[in-house]
């Protein structure tokens, strides 16, 4: 018989058998249908991922993750091992995905699962389109609150709050650290799916109370990683756990946030505080540098409230920030809730002082020329006040009289009454109403930093021991 006929014949004898075969399997209804992943999922080695599928009439099934850009078998791996069948009914199967060296293509873009049933390879399903499995980017966890500064009180219940990436699907744990200790304080507070990003702790009241503690959230073994595997973050800086007793906190009552009020007014800024609070320093924050915070007042008597005349500050949006500069309770200070503005400076006046300006000592009983430059002050007048740190009124409202601004300077003698302190002084060059401008009206500009007066030093005369007496 002719070779071509008996090929032929083969052919034909093969192609009837899987043609009753497909026509057996579809009188007898059955079905699989692939669910997941069944395309644009993105898979990475060593995570867990469910391959889902729907059956009929099927007993077992057989499942393989193939690439259908690589021809024949060399893109095709099993996933159950040694290639078991499983129960088609169970519907699912849970797979560690191996290693990308382990995988078709050493991993990639372009894979397919098939799910095919046992015992006829003819009924099958593939996913509709494809999905990757590739490496992971780097776990990490950012914890944001507690995250230094805070002031958590015992029996109140807070929320402890941080970020996370690719750790879907995993949980967390929450420890509490005290400095100096590498064993926490609390092992575990308790536990999270780290994509929740928060966890509310009831603060015990048996917790000792200090300022130096942080939070970690942590993804190890102990809840559910690998050996080995951690990834972890602590608060940035320490805050504290106080008793109601020993509670501090301070609350900017205005300007809060809205408020429109003029560079050229004592403006009032007030707070609310709560506990023992001596001593607070003031800063004003502008919208401009918003990371910068300007001293106003320093080391300031609390007594809640304080009169600022913003003077020479350009029109803008600022707030009032206000720090706890007891030695113990630096980490207590409050912000302004919103911007406020600013208004009615004048960029055509200006006055700039020259001298002192900050560092200097200036000796009791000595004169000084005291100088500053000005910008559209011509025809106004003058005068030169002395602030002391702690004090804001004046200790001197006018320290030598009316001058031109155009003149630049004045002289003064120290008086001798005059406490010497270090650092202590600033000096204020003021146009304003009682220099002849209009009411309500003003420009000043202060030393930028604090100077020294200290008592005068004695030089005997020629001839004399330093008690004049003669040699």
């Amino acid at each position: 018989m002719n070779k071509k006929i008996i090929f032929l014949v083969i052919g034909l004898i093969i192609s009837t058998i899987f043609f009753v075969k497909i026509q057996s399997a579809l009188a007898s209804g059955e079905t699989i249908t692939v669910i997941s992943p069944n395309g644009g999922e993105v898979w990475h080695p060593g995570e867990t991922q469910r391959i889902r599928w729907s059956s009929s009439n099927v007993n077992s099934v057989q499942i393989y993750l193939y690439d259908p850009t690589v021809p024949e078998s060399g893109g095709t791996i099993y996933v159950t091992p040694n290639n078991t069948p499983i129960a088609a009914s169970l519907g699912y199967y849970d797979w560690v995905i191996p290693s990308l060296s382990q995988l078709p293509a050493v991993g990639g873009t372009s894979y397919k699962i098939r799910v095919q049933d046992a015992s006829n390879a003819n009924i099958q399903d593939s996913s509709d389109a494809i999905f990757s499995i590739v490496a992971a980017s780097a776990a990490t966890i950012t914890v944001t609150s507690p995250n230094g500064g805070e002031q958590w009180q015992k029996g109140n219940a807070y929320q402890i709050t941080w970020s996370s990436v690719n750790l879907m699907g995993k949980s967390v744990k929450i420890s509490l650290y005290k400095s100096g200790l590498t064993v926490p304080v609390l092992d575990n507070i308790g536990t999270a799916y780290a994509l929740t990003g928060s966890y509310i702790w009831t603060v015990p009241t048996t917790l000792n109370t200090g300022t130096d503690y942080k939070i970690a959230v942590i993804y190890d073994s102990s809840v559910g990683g690998a050996p080995n595997e951690s990834v972890v973050d602590y608060s940035n800086n320490y805050f504290s756990i106080v008793s109601s007793a020993s509670l501090k906190t301070l609350k900017i009552t205005v300007p809060n946030g809205g408020e429109i009020l003029p560079v050229y007014y004592n403006n009032t800024v007030a707070w609310e505080t709560q506990g023992v609070i001596n001593k607070v320093n003031i800063y004003y924050i502008s919208e401009t540098v918003p990371t910068d915070y300007n001293l106003i007042v320093g080391n300031l008597t609390n007594t809640g409230i304080y009169s600022w005349l913003p003077g020479s500050l350009p029109n803008g949006k600022y707030k009032i920030r206000i720090v706890c500069v007891d030695t113990s309770d630096t980490s207590v200070f409050d912000e302004s809730d919103n911007y406020f503005t600013l208004y009615g400076a004048s960029s055509a006046t200006s006055i700039t002082i020259v001298y002192p300006n900050g560092g200097e000592t200036l000796l009791k009983g000595n004169v000084y020329t005291f100088r500053w430059t000005q910008q559209g002050m011509s025809g106004k007048n003058v005068r030169v006040a002395l602030y002391q740190k702690d004090l804001t009124p004046p200790l001197f409202e006018n320290v030598a009289g009316i001058a031109p601004a155009e003149s630049g300077w004045v002289s003064w003698a120290i008086p001798t009454s005059i406490a010497a302190k270090s650092n202590y002084y600033k000096i204020a060059v003021i146009y304003d109403s009682s220099t002849g401008g209009v009411a309500g009206q003003s420009v000043v500009d202060y030393s930028d930093n604090f100077f020294s007066i200290s008592e005068a030093v004695t030089v005997p005369p020629s001839g004399c021991l330093p008690d004049n007496t003669l040699i």
